[in-house]
């Protein structure tokens, strides 16, 4: 099948294929999007929860990494390409990643946890410590954050006229791939959501926390 250089076509293709259960279409389709438009966020998110799923960290760590080169004030990414690292074992370099993400975004909680879990998997006493009262300190400031932020007027919104219909987010229209559970892998400390890929979900105990799973910001 011709598809030319068209990627919205080839996503199109994509979420039908990966609708049927028909993964390795699906997943050629995204592929052959990416390198036509290598830029695209959905496209990227797509692919690097897909090889996610199927434990195939390696793979997925690029996708992450461009993510965090095409969107660098957002958090999310560079602690995914970390859980990549983290996930494939090398709990030495997953450690110095992780002190990387943190040197950037000093009082992220989610980064901080892991800091303490992997400190204390070294053996590195005085490192956990450090990280552990630096966490008390960052967990305080955001509940206080979010207590103010609760306890702050909202303001009204205006009236929404009969037949109004909001203007869909824009993007190449990819879709969640269908999975056991048809839902979506959610990361970070801010839990904003990316797409999920078609592979079954495996069950991973504590490290669960980091792919909770939810469906309501994807884009369509």
């Amino acid at each position: 099948m011709f598809l030319g250089t068209d990627p919205s076509l080839m996503v199109k293709l994509g979420n039908v294929y990966s609708l049927q259960g028909d993964d390795a279409r699906a997943l050629r389709m995204f592929q052959d999007a990416f390198q036509v438009m290598p830029a695209s966020m959905d496209v990227a998110m797509w692919l690097g929860v897909y090889h996610v799923k199927g434990d195939q960290y390696a793979e997925a760590l690029r996708y992450f990494e461009l993510l965090a080169q095409l969107q660098p004030s957002e958090v999310k990414w560079e602690l995914m390409a970390a859980s990549c690292v983290r996930r494939g074992g090398d709990v030495g370099k997953a450690y110095e990643r992780y002190k990387e993400v943190n040197a950037r975004h000093k009082d992220n909680v989610e980064c901080l946890r892991y800091l303490c879990d992997l400190s204390r998997e070294l053996g590195f006493a005085d490192e956990e410590r450090r990280h552990a009262e630096h966490l008390a300190r960052a967990q305080k400031a955001q509940a206080q954050a979010e207590a103010a932020d609760a306890a702050a007027p909202k303001p009204k919104r205006a009236p929404v006229e009969p037949g109004y219909s909001p203007t869909p987010p824009a993007g190449l229209g990819v879709r969640a791939p269908r999975d056991d559970d048809d839902l979506l892998p959610d990361f970070g400390n801010d839990r904003s959501n990316v797409m999920g890929g078609a592979a079954p979900r495996k069950a991973r105990g504590r490290d669960e926390e980091d792919w909770t799973l939810d469906e309501d910001l994807l884009p369509m």
